[in-house]
C-alpha cells in the first residue's frame, strides 16, 4: 500500500489546525504516514507521524501522486478559490470543509471510509503527555499565585500586524 505524506509550506497555525483531522486519518488508514513541513518537528510530535523535510511541491496543488507516496496538501490557502464556501476564511469551519475534500480523496485512493464527525470534535489540541512539561509543572506547583498565560509569537503569514514584543517599558 502507498504511504501518505501530508505537506504544508507554511507555519505552526496551519499544522495546529490540521492535527485533529490528521489524527483521525492516522487512526483509520493502516499505512506509513509522514508530515513534511519546515517548522520545528516538535510541533506535530503528538501525532505519531514521522516529520520529514518538505518536498518541493506547488503550494496550490492539493494532491500529488507518485509511485510510492500519495501527497496531501494541508495548507488552508490551497483550498481557497472562486465558488468555494467560506473562501479566504481561516477558521475551523473552513478546515472542516477542506478536510471533507481530503477525506473524499483519501477514500477514493485508499478504499477506506473516512467520515467527518461533528465539527466540535475537531477543535485543535495538544496532547501534553507526549511532551516534557516538567519545568512548567514544577513552576505551577511551587508558585501558587494566580497565573494567566498568553502564548502568541509574531504572525508570519501577514494576517496580523503584530510582529514582535510590544511590552511597555
Amino acid at each position: 500500500m502507498k504511504e501518505i505524506c501530508f505537506f504544508n509550506h507554511y507555519h505552526n497555525g496551519d499544522l495546529f489546525h490540521s492535527k485533529p483531522f490528521i489524527k483521525q486519518i492516522v487512526d483509520t488508514i493502516d499505512t506509513k504516514m509522514y508530515y513534511a513541513h519546515s517548522n520545528d518537528p516538535n510541533a506535530i510530535m503528538d501525532l505519531d507521524v514521522e516529520h520529514i523535510t518538505i518536498p518541493t511541491i506547488n503550494n496550490y496543488q492539493k494532491f500529488f501522486d507518485s509511485e510510492y507516496v500519495f501527497y496531501v496538501n494541508t495548507w488552508i490557502g490551497s483550498y481557497f478559490g472562486d465558488g468555494v464556501e467560506y473562501s479566504g476564511e481561516c477558521t475551523l469551519r473552513f478546515s472542516y470543509n477542506m478536510f471533507k475534500q481530503i477525506y473524499e480523496k483519501l477514500n477514493e485512493e485508499f478504499g477506506c471510509n473516512l467520515q467527518l464527525n461533528p465539527i466540535e470534535e475537531y477543535f485543535p489540541y495538544v496532547d501534553y503527555s507526549k511532551f516534557d512539561c516538567s519545568t512548567a509543572d514544577q513552576f505551577v506547583s511551587t508558585n501558587q499565585s494566580k497565573k494567566v498565560l498568553f502564548s502568541n509569537g509574531p504572525c508570519l503569514s501577514g494576517q496580523c500586524h503584530y510582529t514582535g514584543d510590544r511590552r511597555r517599558t
